[in-house]
């Protein structure tokens, strides 16, 4: 009986001892998962693409902040300009890495991000614009029932056709079909990245 009680009294007291050393491994474990995903969420592809890496960056800075996908606003800017921050649309009226209309949405968009002296040609300047013309564009055709991948497409339409003018594009169009494929190219590693 003294044998029984005592083999049940160091069971008890070993008991606890395994409690607080698997505790204490579950917390490690637990700081070594949150430093991982810290330093995930500070590190950023950096594609071998013809656009400076400080540029890329802010464009994923932005685009997070935002919630909008980096990939897609690197797609954007390739198709609309091939990563080229001085390019000028035949028309002359878009301008710069997002080809962003300087006679509406630019100034429009600039006057929103309270950008002081406000360049086209800045590809800063041109990339927060973009973004948050693209963040509102989602927020607008979400509200509207979009979804998934026919809201990206529906937000691309209006990117480049204008809200009015896309009303009557198919949301199959060939510059959606292009951003998209760049984009998946960006995604599957097709086109290489390296993490600073």
């Amino acid at each position: 009986m003294t044998l029984v009680f005592l083999l049940a009294f160091m069971m008890n007291v070993n008991a606890p001892e395994y409690l607080i050393t698997s505790s204490a491994q579950v917390m490690q474990d637990k700081k070594t998962a949150v430093e991982a995903a810290s330093l995930e969420e500070d590190t950023y592809p950096t594609y071998k693409i013809n656009l400076n890496p400080k540029i890329q960056k802010y464009i994923w800075e932005r685009s997070k902040e935002s919630g909008i996908d980096h990939e897609l606003m690197l797609s954007i800017a390739y198709i609309e300009s091939k990563y080229n921050s001085k390019a000028v649309s035949y028309d002359n009226s878009s301008r710069g890495l997002f080809q962003m209309n300087t006679s509406n949405t630019f100034p429009e968009e600039v006057r929103l991000a309270g950008i002081e002296n406000p360049d086209p040609f800045n590809p800063y300047h041109s990339s927060l614009t973009a973004i948050n013309h693209v963040k509102r564009l989602m927020e607008k055709y979400s509200e509207q029932g979009y979804e998934e991948e026919n809201l990206t497409k529906r937000v691309l339409t209006a990117y480049r056709y204008g809200i009015g003018k896309s009303k009557r594009k198919s949301l199959d169009n060939g510059y959606v079909r292009a951003v998209l494929e760049y984009k998946k190219k960006l995604e599957s590693g097709e086109i290489s990245v390296s993490h600073p």
